[in-house]
């Protein structure tokens, strides 16, 4: 009889342990979603430069949305072929390079400083397998590119 208040006690102390623990692990969500939010503000300011750049140039700016349109597409449907960042760095110069090496849209104005800064800021600049969280920033971060160029009216 005299272990029951004693059994009462620990259940309840399992349950404030349960609790606490509930509400610490809500916060640390709260704070994920607060800094995703942040990131995805930073890629379109970061990105707005690339509006500013394109402005005089509209076919350059509409032939990269459609180039950033494709390879957003390729990002999504072709998880195993890009799984590492430095599979993706080398697909994305190659591509960049086939598809405007002696065109009229290569050249002036050079957005590729703000590109790069882009990306780097989205998968960093080391060689590392693209887990889906990386590739969802990596998306993101293409995205944003393809916006800042589909905004040049």
């Amino acid at each position: 009889m005299s272990t029951k208040p004693r059994d009462n006690r620990l259940i309840l102390l399992g349950l404030g342990l349960v609790l606490v623990w509930l509400v610490y692990d809500r916060q640390q969500l709260r704070r994920q979603l607060a800094s995703h939010g942040s990131t995805a503000n930073e890629l379109e300011e970061t990105a707005a430069a690339i509006t500013a750049s394109l402005q005089d140039n509209q076919t350059k700016a509409r032939e990269l949305a459609r180039f950033y349109s494709a390879l957003g597409d390729i990002l999504k449907r072709d998880r195993g072929i890009v799984a590492t960042t430095g599979i993706f760095r080398e697909a994305h110069g190659r591509a960049l390079d086939l598809a405007f090496r002696d065109t009229p849209t290569a050249g002036k104005p050079s957005v590729g400083a703000v590109v790069d800064e882009l990306l780097f800021a989205a998968m960093g600049k080391d060689n590392k397998p693209l887990d889906e969280q990386g590739r969802q920033q990596l998306q993101a971060a293409v995205a944003a590119i393809q916006k800042a160029c589909e905004a040049v009216r």
